[in-house]
Order: C-alpha cells, then sequence, then structure tokens
C-alpha cells in the first residue's frame, strides 16, 4: 500500500508541470508584439498587461496596442506601478 501511495505521489509530481501549462500560449511579433526581445512585464490590477521591449512599450488585454513604437520609441526596460492609482 505504501509504494502505491508513493507511486501515485510520484507520478502526479511529473505530469502536474505539463497538465498545468495546457492553458499557456505564447504571443510574437506575429500576434502584434513590437519585438521578440522583452526585457520586461507588468500586470495592472484591471489585467492589462504591459510589455517593455527592445523596441517600445506594447500594452495586451487580448489584442496588442503600441505606445512609442514606431514614434521614436526606444528599448523599454523598467515598468512600475504608481501608488496613487
Amino acid at each position: 500500500m505504501k509504494h502505491l501511495l508513493l507511486a501515485i505521489a510520484f507520478l502526479l509530481i511529473i505530469f502536474s508541470p505539463v497538465y498545468s501549462q495546457e492553458g499557456w500560449r505564447q504571443l510574437t511579433t506575429d500576434d502584434g508584439l513590437s519585438s521578440n526581445g522583452i526585457n520586461t512585464i507588468f500586470q495592472t490590477q484591471n489585467g492589462d498587461i504591459w510589455i517593455g521591449t527592445d523596441e517600445g512599450l506594447n500594452r495586451y488585454n487580448g489584442v496588442f496596442e503600441g505606445f512609442l513604437h514606431g514614434h521614436g520609441g526606444g528599448p523599454v526596460n523598467i515598468l512600475f506601478a504608481s501608488s496613487t492609482g
């Protein structure tokens, strides 16, 4: 009985990372990201994801919106939240 429980626990540990990654999706320039060279990522309280790349700043909320990209924007290395909301 002890060996059976250990075998089940082992299988759960081995297969749990594979199962947890099924819902992940990789986003690239083909989806509208300004560059695949990502420097920083930040998610706001409302769920928007801000991505700083070596080609500019992008907001993702189901679709990409580029900020600074194509308008003289350069690398974005750091994102932070304001405490004033």
